[in-house]
């Protein structure tokens, strides 16, 4: 029983450590991926923002070994937000973070690629912001 316990113990270790080192190799790949030219003003809405992106993600040169995409887990309010981004040659990371910073949102980095969320309500009240949804 307890070899038993012990390679269940390894397997979980090990599939804990895969997935770390896939987030990893994503955020690695992602930070990689520049934006020439960023011009989201003060008239651009969340949506429209990351669907711009999404567009330029599937489109890059040279094309990436794999497919990423933005995800979008906000609510409608937060979706309509206006950003202003506006910037050359930057990281798509820095990009997310930037429209994340201002509705008060967080990214979370998945296996293909990044997603946009609110907090919940818990961690909006830890944090002292207010995500309006």
């Amino acid at each position: 029983m307890r070899i038993l316990t012990l390679i269940f113990t390894l397997i979980l270790t090990a599939a804990a450590h895969a997935e770390e080192r896939t987030i990893e190799q994503t955020l690695s790949s992602l930070s990689n991926i520049i934006v020439p030219s960023v011009n989201f003003s003060h008239d651009t809405t969340v949506e429209e923002a990351v669907e711009f992106l999404n567009m330029t993600l599937r489109a890059p040169d040279p094309p990436p070994p794999r497919e990423w995409k933005i995800h979008l887990d906000l609510s409608e309010e937060l979706l309509k937000k206006k950003v202003n981004v506006v910037g050359q040659n930057l990281n798509l990371h820095q990009i997310l973070g930037r429209i994340a910073d201002a509705i008060g949102a967080e990214v979370l980095i998945t296996r293909n690629g990044f997603t946009l969320r609110q907090p919940s309500k818990k961690e909006a009240q830890q944090d002292g912001t207010s995500n309006g949804g």
